[in-house]
């Protein structure tokens, strides 16, 4: 998001990885993190629970709860 570039570096003496797959897998698992806490996303989980104006429970993704709670 927002320009953002990264660089993964990775060894393993397992020569069955499917270097596909495992780009796959990453590029997912970064999709899923820009949705949670993405400041730059309208939609993302951490900008609607942060303009929701309320006192009443609100139901978010785990990721969004176990940050919180590490945080504390």
């Amino acid at each position: 998001a927002q320009g953002t570039t990264y660089s993964i570096s990775y060894f393993s003496d397992n020569s069955q990885i499917d270097k596909s797959n495992l780009e796959t897998e990453i590029n997912q698992t970064l999709v899923n993190i820009d949705k949670v806490f993405s400041n730059y996303r309208d939609d993302s989980v951490i900008e609607v629970f942060n303009s929701k104006k309320t006192d009443q429970p609100l139901e978010v993704d785990p990721a969004l709860v176990a940050l919180i709670e590490k945080a504390r």
